[in-house]
């Protein structure tokens, strides 16, 4: 992967982290007698892992 490719890469998963976080924040709003169709656990697993993928690939592009 060349350093273009890895930029593009890390600009798609800023912004599907950015999505996820606030699909979670919305659904975090709603009042407790609202049924909510999202599962907020899986939405914030998704959100840990794109955190850590994202973290990792700044690491690797700040090497090269």
């Amino acid at each position: 992967m060349n350093l273009a490719q890895a930029l593009k890469l890390k600009n798609r998963l800023a912004g599907e982290l950015v999505r996820k976080q606030q699909i979670l924040e919305r659904e975090n709003a709603r009042r407790n007698d609202s049924v909510s169709k999202i599962d907020r656990e899986a939405v914030w697993n998704e959100v840990v892992e794109l955190s850590d993928k994202l973290g990792e690939l700044k690491g690797r592009i700040t090497r090269a």
